[in-house]
């Protein structure tokens, strides 16, 4: 195997780009999943041809986990489709990543970023999409989990194409 050498730009280190995709994550949602009022964080899937999960990430339906401190690139994007539904037409839509380290559980999860989505040319009755991107590095202790939350899941587009609607990380 071919090892291209990446440098992350952190402290002049040096990684393979095996070691970058150890550290690495890219999901796409699960289709399948069923969202109400009272569940709002999303899941994810990783068995499709362009999605993976690297072997210093773990990752559940709803989470991703770091197993190594460090600083990550995290991002999520999410397509949201309305038909002029009361929480889209009064712009409430709301976007967030939470982190939570593994030792904290008892705790609630930290927002690390959030996006609100003003839409007020929504129409009752009319077929309107919004999407909301979130991107940013932060530094993250090992073992700490991050999940994607969603004021309105059941508004996400999850039936069109399954680059609309990822999540993910990597290691820089």
């Amino acid at each position: 195997m071919h090892r291209k050498q990446l440098s992350s730009g952190v402290g002049g280190v040096t990684r393979t780009g095996r070691q970058f995709m150890e550290a690495a994550a890219h999901l796409v949602i699960d289709p399948r999943a069923k969202y109400t009022a009272a569940v709002s964080v999303l899941n994810w899937r990783e068995d499709s041809n362009s999605t993976f999960v690297g072997d210093n990430i773990e990752h559940d339906a709803g989470s991703l986990t770091v197993k190594d401190g460090g600083y990550y690139f995290i991002y999520s994007q999410i397509l949201y489709r309305g038909e002029g539904t009361r929480e889209l037409e009064y712009g409430r839509v709301l976007h967030i990543v939470l982190k939570q380290r593994m030792s904290e559980l008892s705790e609630s999860p930290t927002p690390l970023m959030r996006n609100l989505i003003s839409t007020p040319s929504i129409r009752r009755g009319h077929l309107t999409y919004a999407s909301s991107v979130l991107g940013a590095t932060f530094y993250l202790d090992p073992n700490t989990r991050l999940t994607v939350n969603s004021s309105v899941p059941g508004n996400i587009d999850a039936t069109g194409s399954p680059h609309s609607n990822v999540f993910g990380l990597y290691l820089v």
